[in-house]
C-alpha cells in the first residue's frame, strides 16, 4: 500500500508550466475573462425572469404555472452561475 503511484510522477517537466485544464498560463487570463463577461448574461437572465414572473397576473392555475416558470428559470440561472465559478 505504501508504494501507490501518484499524480506527481505521471507529470513530465514540460507540462509544469500548465495550470487548470492543461492550458498554458498566458491563456488562463484569457479564460479567466471570458468566464468573468459570461457574468452579463446571467445577470441579465436572472433580471428578466424575476422582471417576467412578476408582470405574470395570478388569475387562473396556467397564468400560476407560468410564473412558476419564470421563477425556475431565475432559480436555475443563479444555481448555473453559482457552480460554474466555485
Amino acid at each position: 500500500m505504501s508504494h501507490l503511484p501518484t499524480v506527481r510522477n505521471s507529470i513530465g517537466i514540460g507540462l509544469s508550466r500548465s495550470i487548470g485544464i492543461g492550458l498554458p498560463r498566458r491563456l488562463h487570463y484569457i479564460l479567466f475573462l471570458l468566464r468573468g463577461l459570461s457574468i452579463v448574461p446571467a445577470g441579465y437572465n436572472f433580471v428578466s425572469f424575476i422582471y417576467a414572473a412578476n408582470q405574470v397576473p395570478a388569475d387562473n392555475v396556467l397564468e400560476l404555472s407560468t410564473k412558476l416558470d419564470y421563477w425556475l428559470g431565475a432559480m436555475w440561472v443563479s444555481i448555473c452561475y453559482s457552480t460554474t465559478y466555485r
